[in-house]
């Protein structure tokens, strides 16, 4: 009895009622806490991963749309710009928006356009100087003695064709061949004799139509028979500032005479005379005539 009641107020407990450690359950909970920590690191880890990547395409996204609004502003401005003019602006706004990041990932396909123009240009050239070659190679033919100068070409459209008409108009300028003319070219007063070598251009449109027939259609947008003033005079003005078949001191308001029959509106003559922007492809019509007018001019 007396030991019974030694035990209680010491509070032991009998060893069959202490709580027993298990080390190996405390190592397994703490592994599994661990994973679960893990995991859930993981899983946020991934939605921020998620999150910028989507922030990302978003970015990468608009600076595509701004870059094809920058490049579709600018693109085209500069490809429709004479190719040295499109050169020259292309490196002014290189300089001024050098830390412009926009202009930095377009220029590249800018100057791409550009030079392609400029190849594309060049490429017209080296054909139009081959083309005038092989003209220069051509054997002058003899001219059938019976055939007038200013012969009539053969017409399906029952109208005056822009050949005769070209013609007719520069076959009346030959007219005052031989005249004492007034110059006050750049304010500078001076005589000149009035020349114009009408055969060799009625002998190089004959050819042009017979050899050459689809081009100058084209030029004419689609008919031989247009005679309209501003294809008329854009021609004529074209050529007679090429000085092959005429005086280098020819003003073109000396030939407005020469119109007047077909057009009695001289003021617009003398603004379509002038008028001296030309597309690639008139660039090889003018020249091919030069080789032809080349071919048939007098001889000095």
């Amino acid at each position: 009895m007396y030991s019974m009641k030694r035990q209680d107020l010491n509070g032991d407990a009998p060893k069959e009622q202490q709580p027993t450690y298990n080390e190996q359950y405390h190592l397994e909970l703490e592994a599994s806490l661990r994973n679960q920590i893990d995991g859930l690191l993981l899983e946020n880890s991934d939605l921020r991963s998620q999150r910028e990547a989507e922030m990302q395409r978003h970015i990468e996204n608009q600076q595509q749309h701004d870059d094809e609004v920058v490049r579709n502003m600018l693109l085209n401005p500069f490809c429709d710009l004479p190719t040295s003019e499109a050169a020259h602006t292309f490196g002014q706004m290189a300089i001024l928006l050098t830390g412009d990041a926009r202009w930095q990932r377009v220029s590249p396909e800018i100057h791409r356009g550009i030079m392609e123009k400029a190849r594309l240009q060049d490429s017209i050239n080296s054909k139009l100087l081959e083309s005038m070659g092989k003209l220069m190679e051509r054997p002058t033919p003899e001219a059938p003695k019976e055939q007038p100068m200013a012969a009539v070409q053969p017409q399906s459209c029952g109208e005056v064709t822009f050949c005769q008409r070209v013609k007719d108009i520069i076959t009346k300028a030959a007219t005052k061949n031989g005249q004492r003319m007034q110059s006050r070219a750049k304010g500078h007063e001076r005589t000149y004799t009035f020349r114009i070598d009408a055969e060799a251009f009625c002998r190089a449109m004959d050819t042009l139509l017979r050899e050459d027939a689809s081009m100058l259609e084209e030029f004419l947008g689609g008919t031989l028979c247009s005679t309209q003033v501003g294809k008329v005079c854009f021609f004529i003005g074209r050529v007679v500032e090429m000085h092959v078949i005429n005086d280098d001191n020819l003003q073109l308001t000396d030939l407005l005479f020469a119109f007047e029959d077909y057009y009695p509106n001289l003021q617009t003559v003398k603004t379509k005379l002038s008028v001296k922007e030309c597309s690639p492809s008139q660039k090889v019509l003018l020249g091919v005539f030069r080789g032809l007018l080349n071919r048939y001019k007098k001889r000095e």
